[in-house]
């Protein structure tokens, strides 16, 4: 479905005698908004959803540098340091000349500053980035229809709607540039908790030292081509391996005993509860999710006619407030939120190391008010110009 002041269409071509002043016009994209269709927007919405959120990478990088206390700059300075004093210890005696000490000094500083920038992007994106973007897949981006509709597919055909699964209200749309997914976004009421979803094969199975498959007494090295050397290198790995998680068994087993006060280590525990993903709502309450808009459209105020959208739906399903979640790695949306529409902060809450949540809110009555007034300004103001132009007439 699109709105009028997100649909612009322009067609070029057909005459014959050419006109300098549209052809010095370049000519206008087509730019849609409509409801999202499962068959053919479900990779392109995906794509939006993990590229925008792994482009964030840099950010969370530079959060960690910058944050205070700082943590991450000390560490770095006290192993620079250590390699450092080495290095003039080690080097030092050789008598090398001073050129060839600068020399080696500027490039231990740039082999630990590029090694530790690699090292945070590889955090970051592996530990903090990625496992935001599969949780999202697991849950509501994996099945749109399901999350934000209620439609469930059955023998692969047939679409249903399911009264159970507690979604009352919801939709989702996408953005279209000449026919090109640039931008999506959602809006769901749940009258259930969500629970959050985990794909089985995320889940890290823990093996103690003892548990550990023994290399060395495989069938493989046995059959090798130089079996003895491969005996002797499995020997190494088992050895290596055993220690390793022999002392992450103790300092595991010790957690666990100082956490249960004082059961036995390695004592069965209860399964985790379910992890309750969104919350439930109230009936005139909805939440705003998955704004997405292409990386090389940013910037040029098509998150717009997306967030508008979402609370025009809100104001006619009689939806008095829309909620809406960001992480600390999105500054730029909550600055969208809050200076362009209105969302007011509710709430900051701190997640452990650097990742925090912050809820923002909308009063869609009175956002829908402003609008409407600003609205009747612009006709108002349309009909004093209309006016004038025809008072001119009479002069």
């Amino acid at each position: 479905m699109a709105t009028p002041a997100s649909n612009t269409t322009t067609r070029t071509g057909g005459s014959t005698a050419p006109d300098v002043s549209s052809s010095s016009k370049k000519p206008e994209a087509k730019v849609e908004l409509r409801p999202y269709f499962e068959d053919k927007d479900r990779k392109y919405v995906q794509y939006l959803f993990y590229s925008t959120y792994l482009n964030q990478v840099p950010r969370g990088v530079k959060l960690r540098l910058l944050s205070w206390p700082p943590v991450i700059p000390t560490i770095w300075l006290g192993l620079f340091g250590s390699v450092l004093q080495l290095t003039i210890k080690v080097v030092g005696p050789m008598g090398w000349p001073w050129f060839m000490m600068v020399g080696l000094y500027l490039a231990l500083v740039f082999v630990s500053v590029g090694s530790g920038l690699a090292f945070l992007l590889w955090y970051v994106d592996r530990y903090d980035v990625s496992e935001r973007v599969l949780d999202g897949i697991d849950n509501d981006v994996g099945d749109i229809e399901s999350f934000y509709r209620s439609w469930h597919t059955v023998d692969n055909k047939k679409k249903e709607h399911d009264d159970n699964d507690g979604t009352s209200k919801g939709q989702f749309w996408v953005l279209t540039v000449n026919d090109d997914v640039v931008g999506c976004i959602g809006v769901d009421q749940h009258t259930k908790p969500v629970m959050k979803k985990t794909d089985p094969s995320r889940l890290r199975t823990y093996v103690r030292a003892s548990e550990q498959p023994r290399m060395a007494a495989s069938a493989e090295i046995s059959h090798a081509q130089w079996p003895r050397t491969a005996y002797v290198l499995a020997l190494v790995d088992d050895c290596v391996r055993q220690v390793l998680v022999g002392a992450t068994d103790l300092v595991r087993d010790r957690f666990k005993s100082s956490s249960t006060n004082g059961d036995a280590a390695g004592s069965t525990t209860a399964p985790k509860e379910e992890q309750v993903l969104f919350p439930v709502h109230e009936k005139n309450e909805a939440s705003l999710r998955r704004l997405a808009v292409k990386t090389e459209y940013q910037g040029h105020g098509l998150s717009t006619p997306l967030i508008k959208r979402a609370a025009f739906w809100a104001y006619s399903q009689n939806i008095d407030y829309l909620y809406a979640e960001t992480d600390e790695l999105q500054y730029e949306m909550e600055q969208i939120l809050e200076k362009r529409h209105g969302y007011k902060l509710v709430s900051k809450t701190k997640l452990g190391g650097y990742k925090t949540k912050s809820i923002w809110k909308l009063d869609v009555k009175y956002w829908m008010q402003q609008v409407e007034e600003t609205r009747a300004k612009e006709q108002q103001a349309a009909d004093q110009r209309k006016e004038d132009e025809e008072l001119k007439e009479y002069e």
